[in-house]
């Protein structure tokens, strides 16, 4: 008569998986941060679970985690249990960059507003494009030339009568309207975990 093969272990399993070798996989550390930029508590994050029917349209909970997590698709993800906004993703070979996957996780969420500045007004590093000419010369604040329809990143706040669109980013998610337009993702080497 053929039997099962049991077995048992005597003392608990502790297992440590040290460094993270990657022959298939790679390792991002993300910040989840706001545009102040401060750190998002992924602890009372648990709880976001979806029971509507359309994830798109639905009323459901769809907090920072969850959320990167539908949009990133990861093998594996690990948060960290305090109030740093630290999460870490493995995600396939293929994704190698972190500069993709932060403007991948700023942009979930994110509705644009264009609003219209006139010179002496703009905001240093903000991108604008220029609407009218007026006689503002926009190569002082940081444009190719002073044309319509021409975009640039102002490096100071200008003068006269110009005036060019900005578009605004603003990140909102879930009920709580968590804003991550700020997070910061970077590759993780030789990190360690313990299972």
């Amino acid at each position: 008569m053929a039997g099962l093969l049991t077995t048992f272990r005597k003392t608990p399993i502790n297992w440590s998986a040290g460094t993270l070798y990657s022959p298939d996989c790679n390792l991002f550390k993300v910040t989840i941060k706001d545009a102040t930029p401060s750190p998002i508590d992924l602890r009372g994050e648990a709880n976001a679970i979806n029971t509507g029917t359309n994830p798109k349209t639905d009323t459901a909970v769809f907090e920072a985690v969850e959320v990167i997590l539908r949009e990133l698709n990861p093998d594996a993800y690990f948060t960290v249990n305090d109030a740093s906004g630290v999460m870490y993703l493995v995600m396939p070979k293929s994704i190698n960059s972190a500069s993709e996957l932060r403007t991948r996780i700023r942009q979930i969420g994110a509705t644009d507003t264009v609003t219209v500045k006139t010179a002496g007004s703009f905001v240093v590093g903000d991108e604008y494009t220029i609407t009218t000419t007026g006689n503002t010369d926009f190569t002082v604040v940081g444009a190719a030339d002073s044309n319509e329809g021409t975009v640039f990143t102002a490096t100071g706040v200008g003068s006269g009568t110009g005036t060019a669109t900005a578009t605004d980013r603003v990140t909102d998610i879930g009920p709580n309207n968590i804003d991550i337009s700020g997070s910061v993702v970077e590759t993780a080497t030789g990190m360690t975990f313990t299972v």
